[in-house]
């Protein structure tokens, strides 16, 4: 006989599809936050607030700024010690100290384009250009018809054209010149341009040229700013006496130039 035997069916148990579900949730959840992301970067594009810094507080420049504005508040404090300027007026200008000796100057219309023909010391006679050193501490910063200007150490100061000349008068004597011999000393020749006499061609390098502070080729135009006689000999006659004054001031031509030479003893 047999006998049939009935297996009763195991029930699953729910735990495992609520967990399923979760799951799905989640990752619809997931999916529906990067589609909403992808829409918002499609339509207003990327974004990024920006991040301020604060501005940090450099004492030193602080320090800077004050100090700059104490100098330029008491400025005029301290006039005395700054560099004097081309704007200063000639004749408040200290007289040098400096052991130079003024022999000639060329002026131009600018006074910080001439020369100067300047004596120092060793060094002896040589022609200066504004803006070149004298000597080591000194420079030529502006050429007048009576006086140069000189930069020292910062300071402007002048330098007449007699002044030395002056002084020397006082320590030595004069060597006089012979107006008898004087044309043929300077060996003057007559220097006309368009017919007109303009001058007179110095054309020797003698003793007497070079007491006057001439050079050979030099047209002398006039003496103490006066135009000279017409007449060779009458011009000649005139230095002389003029040599033994105060002042004698040649102005010549010099290489194209008008040069005014001290000629004082």
């Amino acid at each position: 006989m047999l006998t049939a035997s009935r297996t009763m069916p195991v029930k699953a148990s729910p735990l495992p599809r609520v967990l399923v579900i979760a799951v799905e949730i989640l990752v619809l959840a997931g999916l529906a936050f990067l589609l909403a992301r992808a829409i918002w970067f499609i339509a207003y594009g990327a974004y990024a607030e920006p991040f301020e810094f604060a501005e940090p507080d450099h004492s030193p420049r602080v320090s800077e700024a004050r100090l700059t504005v104490s100098a330029q508040s008491f400025a005029g404090l301290f006039s005395g010690g700054m560099e004097s300027g081309p704007g200063d007026d000639l004749d408040t200008l200290p007289e040098t100290r400096l052991g130079l000796r003024l022999f000639g100057v060329r002026t131009a219309a600018d006074p910080e384009t001439g020369t100067a023909i300047i004596e120092a010391g060793a060094n002896g006679q040589r022609t200066y250009a504004v803006g070149q050193a004298i000597t080591e501490d000194a420079e030529l910063a502006a050429v007048y018809a009576d006086r140069i200007v000189i930069r020292r150490a910062g300071v402007r100061e002048v330098l007449f054209l007699r002044e030395e000349s002056e002084r020397a008068a006082a320590a030595r004597p004069a060597a006089a010149l012979n107006p008898e011999t004087l044309i043929t000393d300077l060996a003057l020749q007559p220097y006309f341009e368009a017919g007109n006499l303009l001058g007179f061609r110095v054309n020797a390098d003698s003793a007497a040229a070079t007491s006057l502070g001439l050079e050979r080729g030099d047209i002398i135009l006039e003496i103490n700013g006066r135009a000279l006689p017409q007449d060779a000999e009458a011009a000649a006659r005139l230095l002389p006496g003029l040599q033994q004054s105060s002042s004698l001031q040649l102005t010549v031509r010099r290489d194209g130039e008008r040069v005014t030479l001290d000629a004082s003893r």
